[in-house]
């Protein structure tokens, strides 16, 4: 009976170690600077590290100076080529005509490797007040990234954030994609 046991203990074990694919890391991810990494913008907003089942990346949220002209707020993805060099696979830009009208929000995220291929998909959330922090939320946004190509969806102030909104490309993800991202969008509050 005891054999049984150790033997379904490490049978689960092993199932849940294989359905672990991304792990997230922090490592050197708190005190990225650009000379380690180069990021797209001025100011790191955010610094992840992501793993995986077949890479190791960091993704990093950059927005420009404070007191510029515009606000514009980046996310890249970097991902391990070599045994120690990063390269940039992905960059997303959001843009607005007054700044600190940008921000992200790091608390409504999303992970996961819906299509079992081994790499992992997210989500980030990005929001944009009309004329800086201090005014009124115009648009929210949902940044789905899949095979290192962007797809977004947003809801706006135009009609009381009550309709999600599609890129044209959002049509192109499969569908198990898609509707994994749309029910987390939809959960969100």
């Amino acid at each position: 009976m005891k054999k049984i046991l150790y033997i379904s203990i490490i049978i689960l074990n092993f199932s849940h170690l294989k359905a672990q694919v991304t792990t997230v890391r922090d490592q050197f991810s708190s005190n990225l600077t650009k000379k380690e990494l180069n990021f797209s913008s001025d100011r790191k907003l955010f610094a992840i590290g992501l793993n995986d089942k077949l890479t190791e990346n960091y993704i990093v949220v950059s927005k420009n100076k404070r007191g510029a002209e515009g606000d514009v707020l980046y996310i890249d993805k970097f991902t391990k080529k070599n045994k120690k060099k990063y390269i940039k696979t992905f960059t997303a830009k959001f843009t607005h005509s007054t700044n600190l009208s940008l921000s992200f929000d790091p608390n409504r995220m999303m992970y996961k490797d819906i299509d079992k291929d081994g790499n992992a998909e997210f989500i980030y959330i990005i929001k944009e007040q009309e004329s800086g922090m201090e005014s009124p939320l115009k648009k929210v946004s949902g940044l789905v990234v899949y095979k290192n190509e962007e797809y977004r969806m947003w809801r706006d102030a135009t009609d009381n954030f009550t309709t999600t909104h599609f890129d044209e490309k959002f049509k192109e993800l499969p569908s198990e994609v898609s509707s994994e991202f749309i029910d987390f969008w939809n959960s969100l509050k």
